[in-house]
Protein backbone atom coordinates (compact mmCIF):
# COMPACT_ATOMS: atom_id res chain seq x y z
CA UNK A 1 0.00 0.00 0.00
CA UNK A 2 1.15 3.52 -0.78
CA UNK A 3 -0.09 6.67 0.93
CA UNK A 4 1.02 10.24 0.31
CA UNK A 5 3.06 11.55 3.24
CA UNK A 6 3.55 15.33 3.52
CA UNK A 7 6.50 14.91 5.89
CA UNK A 8 8.46 12.69 3.47
CA UNK A 9 7.03 14.41 0.38
CA UNK A 10 6.64 10.94 -1.05
CA UNK A 11 4.46 7.84 -1.18
CA UNK A 12 5.01 6.02 2.12
CA UNK A 13 4.87 2.26 1.54
CA UNK A 14 3.41 -0.24 3.96
CA UNK A 15 3.30 -4.02 3.82
CA UNK A 16 0.73 -5.96 5.81
CA UNK A 17 -0.01 -2.84 7.87
CA UNK A 18 3.60 -2.08 8.84
CA UNK A 19 5.90 0.62 7.51
CA UNK A 20 8.23 -0.67 4.82
CA UNK A 21 11.69 0.52 5.81
CA UNK A 22 15.13 0.25 4.25
CA UNK A 23 18.25 -1.36 5.77
CA UNK A 24 18.80 1.70 7.99
CA UNK A 25 15.21 1.68 9.27
CA UNK A 26 14.15 4.68 7.16
CA UNK A 27 10.59 4.71 5.79
CA UNK A 28 10.47 3.93 2.07
CA UNK A 29 8.63 6.82 0.40
CA UNK A 30 9.48 7.32 -3.28
CA UNK A 31 8.46 10.59 -4.91
CA UNK A 32 6.69 8.68 -7.70
CA UNK A 33 5.00 5.31 -8.01
CA UNK A 34 3.99 3.92 -11.39
CA UNK A 35 1.41 1.13 -11.31
CA UNK A 36 1.72 -0.39 -14.78
CA UNK A 37 -0.95 -3.03 -15.43
CA UNK A 38 0.53 -5.89 -17.44
CA UNK A 39 -0.01 -9.44 -18.63
CA UNK A 40 2.19 -12.33 -17.60
CA UNK A 41 3.18 -15.35 -19.62
CA UNK A 42 5.45 -18.34 -19.20
CA UNK A 43 9.17 -17.64 -19.18
CA UNK A 44 11.13 -19.00 -22.12
CA UNK A 45 14.12 -19.43 -19.79
CA UNK A 46 12.30 -21.59 -17.23
CA UNK A 47 8.79 -22.96 -17.66
CA UNK A 48 8.03 -22.70 -13.93
CA UNK A 49 8.67 -18.97 -13.83
CA UNK A 50 6.31 -16.21 -14.95
CA UNK A 51 7.48 -13.57 -17.41
CA UNK A 52 6.09 -10.04 -17.41
CA UNK A 53 4.92 -8.70 -20.77
CA UNK A 54 6.08 -5.07 -20.93
CA UNK A 55 5.92 -4.69 -24.71
CA UNK A 56 2.55 -3.44 -25.88
CA UNK A 57 0.17 -1.03 -24.25
CA UNK A 58 -2.18 -0.84 -21.31
CA UNK A 59 -3.48 1.13 -18.36
CA UNK A 60 -1.38 2.73 -15.65
CA UNK A 61 -1.77 4.77 -12.50
CA UNK A 62 0.86 7.41 -11.86
CA UNK A 63 1.22 8.56 -8.25
CA UNK A 64 3.09 11.86 -8.10
CA UNK A 65 2.95 15.07 -6.04
CA UNK A 66 0.20 13.61 -3.85
CA UNK A 67 -2.10 12.89 -6.79
CA UNK A 68 -3.18 9.90 -8.83
CA UNK A 69 -3.14 10.31 -12.61
CA UNK A 70 -4.98 7.72 -14.68
CA UNK A 71 -2.81 7.06 -17.71
CA UNK A 72 -1.93 4.66 -20.47
CA UNK A 73 1.45 3.11 -21.18
CA UNK A 74 2.87 2.26 -24.58
CA UNK A 75 6.05 0.41 -25.56
CA UNK A 76 5.83 -0.79 -29.18
CA UNK A 77 9.08 -2.80 -29.26
CA UNK A 78 11.63 -4.09 -26.73
CA UNK A 79 14.10 -1.35 -27.72
CA UNK A 80 11.59 1.48 -27.13
CA UNK A 81 11.25 3.41 -23.90
CA UNK A 82 7.86 3.06 -22.22
CA UNK A 83 5.76 6.21 -22.57
CA UNK A 84 3.07 7.21 -20.09
CA UNK A 85 0.28 9.54 -21.26
CA UNK A 86 -2.65 11.10 -19.40
CA UNK A 87 -6.29 11.15 -20.58
CA UNK A 88 -5.55 14.17 -22.81
CA UNK A 89 -2.63 12.38 -24.49
CA UNK A 90 0.04 14.50 -22.81
CA UNK A 91 3.21 12.87 -21.51
CA UNK A 92 2.97 12.44 -17.74
CA UNK A 93 5.66 14.44 -15.97
CA UNK A 94 7.17 12.82 -12.89
CA UNK A 95 8.51 14.59 -9.83
CA UNK A 96 12.30 14.67 -9.61
CA UNK A 97 13.45 11.85 -7.34
CA UNK A 98 12.95 8.15 -6.86
CA UNK A 99 10.41 6.26 -8.93
CA UNK A 100 9.12 2.81 -8.04
CA UNK A 101 7.33 0.73 -10.65
CA UNK A 102 4.78 -1.91 -9.69
CA UNK A 103 3.74 -4.46 -12.34
CA UNK A 104 0.45 -6.00 -11.19
CA UNK A 105 -1.62 -8.24 -13.39
CA UNK A 106 -4.51 -6.45 -15.08
CA UNK A 107 -7.41 -6.05 -12.64
CA UNK A 108 -5.52 -6.98 -9.47
CA UNK A 109 -4.87 -3.57 -7.87
CA UNK A 110 -7.34 -1.19 -6.27
CA UNK A 111 -7.55 2.34 -4.94
CA UNK A 112 -8.52 2.80 -1.31
CA UNK A 113 -9.28 6.38 -0.36
CA UNK A 114 -8.78 7.71 3.16
CA UNK A 115 -12.56 7.84 3.53
CA UNK A 116 -12.77 4.06 2.99
CA UNK A 117 -10.34 3.16 5.78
Amino acid sequence: TYRWDDVFQGWARTQQGSAHVDYDGVQIAPENVIVQFVKYGQSVAYAGSPEVKVVGRGEAWILTKGHLIEATWNRPTPVDITEFRDADGATVKLTTGRTWIALPRIGTASIISDEQE
